[in-house]
């Protein structure tokens, strides 16, 4: 797992500016419990890419 799906994980870069590092941490934790995940592609200046992959169910 990458570090920016850690609970109150903040980059060096960003630890002055507002924000509290818990909003991936959840979404990642919420996603873990439905049976789901999350990917990040990232490059340092142009920016993140975020897939959200959930279990299909069919009932």
């Amino acid at each position: 797992m990458t570090d920016i799906f850690k609970r109150f994980y903040r980059s060096p870069e960003v630890e002055n500016m507002e924000g509290s590092g818990i909003g991936l941490y959840f979404s990642n934790l919420i996603l873990e419990k439905e049976k789901g995940y999350m990917t990040v592609d990232s490059e340092y200046g142009k920016g993140s890419c975020f897939s959200v992959f959930l279990q299909n169910c069919k009932n």
